[in-house]
């Protein structure tokens, strides 16, 4: 098998040279979760020193965010839905939650992963959706009247839904 390699600066050698890509244990701390993966990093042939690598280096991050979400239960696209799940705005969402819009918009486009108290409310809210109620509760005086009503109808339609989805399927098994 023949090694892949690519042309960089070594610091070390002080000179271009034909780096090669290894592959070799390692231990990450990531969002407070320790991670043992196989990583690709580009090393001088001469003096063995890593060189950076864009590449290699967002792999690497790719494969620690794939082992973080697989740890703590929850994916991009269910980070994505959650909000969905409700109807509401990115604005009233997070303002529900005690969290900045900007906040929001980076989980759910993945520039960034909620660190692990925020990855336990959005836990939460996935496997007891209503549970967003007691959230609204606490933050309720941060809404204008006419935000708070909107607010309870998106919710209120949201209970409804699922109250219906949970009665249809009783009424399957009542045939």
């Amino acid at each position: 098998m023949m090694a892949l390699t690519k042309v960089k600066y070594c610091d070390g050698c002080q000179k271009d040279v034909e780096a090669v890509i290894v592959e070799r244990p390692a231990t990450y701390t990531f969002k407070g979760e320790t991670f043992e993966l196989i990583e690709r990093v580009l090393q001088c042939p001469y003096c063995r020193e890593d060189l950076y690598d864009e590449l290699l280096d967002s792999e690497t991050m790719r494969i620690l965010t794939k082992l973080y979400e697989e740890r703590v239960g929850l994916s991009l696209e269910e980070i994505k839905s959650i909000r969905g799940q409700y109807g509401l705005s990115m604005d009233l969402f997070s303002r529900i939650l005690g969290w900045s819009k900007a906040t929001i918009a980076r989980y759910e486009t993945g520039k960034y992963i909620p660190d692990n108290s925020h990855m336990q409310v959005l836990k939460k809210l996935k496997e007891k959706p209503e549970t967003i109620d007691e959230y609204f509760k606490l933050n309720m005086h941060k809404f204008n009247e006419k935000e708070k009503r909107k607010i309870l109808v998106k919710l209120n339609s949201y209970d409804q839904n699922i109250v219906e989805k949970k009665s249809s399927k009783v009424n399957e098994y009542k045939l």
